[in-house]
């Protein structure tokens, strides 16, 4: 097995968020403590979330491991020196976080207040963190995944990861860069089953949907993460992550028994992956 997203080890009992380098809110830390973890990116949630993800180079599976630190510290001062696609990855990974926790079966009232506040926090300030490394918009970042892995850890997710996994697996893609290729395509595949939901997550986004009808919005949030990934240098199709169109029914497969799937607002079948991966391939 091949680790990833692993910092963390074991045991839920505190969770901090530092808007400044200089205070700990009145707490103290030991640096000698194994279930403590300092957050250097912004899209993992190491911090709060349940899970870690593994790779099995023998079968090509990701499966998670329970595992969430006693402590983790989030301080934009340790992110600011990240290379640029990094941050784009992890915070593109954030965003479907909140995009698909707020969509996903099990979502409420309390974990939609999460999603809707991380949406509003990430997709707002991803571009200058990242092109620009505004020190704010970086806090920004950070404090909404934090907000985001509170609300999934409670609800799961869908789609997005359950076809994010199998990519990473195969060819290695970086999870973040996965989610923002795939994220568009199923929020318009989902679209038809939560409108109502859309309609939030684009205000959230500040685009102007008042007076659109339901496909309009949902093609405004579809047309505005694909410009976004373009903004962040991130690739608009399977082709340039050096997918081959040979596997696309292994990853249909393997995306359907992913346990994310679970959680997708709408049904989807093999046959349901396989098209939306071959279309993410040509990027049309």
């Amino acid at each position: 097995f091949i680790a990833t997203n692993t910092i963390s080890t074991s045991a839920i009992n505190l969770y901090f968020y530092m808007g400044n380098s200089e205070s700990i809110l009145g707490s103290t830390y030991n640096a000698d403590d194994p279930n403590s973890n300092f957050e250097t990116v912004t899209g993992t949630v190491l911090f709060d979330d349940i899970k870690v993800m593994q790779i099995n180079e023998t079968d090509y599976t990701k499966r998670a491991i329970n595992d969430v630190p006693v402590l983790s510290i989030i301080d934009q001062e340790l992110m600011m020196e990240m290379p640029k696609m990094v941050a784009a990855s992890t915070g593109m990974d954030a965003l479907t976080h909140a995009i698909e926790g707020f969509t996903t079966k099990a979502a409420w009232e309390m974990t939609d207040m999460f999603h809707l506040e991380a949406i509003k926090l990430i997709f707002n300030s991803i571009e200058k963190a990242v092109n620009e490394k505004d020190k704010k918009a970086i806090e920004n970042v950070g404090l909404g995944q934090y907000i985001a892995g509170m609300g999934f850890s409670n609800v799961g997710l869908g789609l997005v990861h359950a076809m994010a996994h199998p990519l990473g697996a195969l060819y290695d893609t970086p999870h973040g860069i996965a989610n923002a290729v795939i994220l568009p395509y199923v929020i318009e595949y989902n679209s038809n089953v939560c409108y109502d939901k859309l309609k939030e997550i684009a205000k959230a986004m500040n685009l102007e949907v008042d007076n659109l009808s339901n496909e309009e919005v949902a093609s405004s949030i579809v047309k505005s993460i694909k410009e976004m990934n373009k903004k962040l240098g991130i690739p608009s199709n399977l082709k340039e992550l050096n997918a081959s169109l040979k596997d696309m029914d292994w990853l249909a497969n393997a995306a359907y028994n992913d346990i994310c799937l679970g959680g997708n607002p709408k049904e989807a079948s093999v046959e349901d992956i396989k098209k939306i991966y071959e279309r993410i391939y040509e990027g049309i």
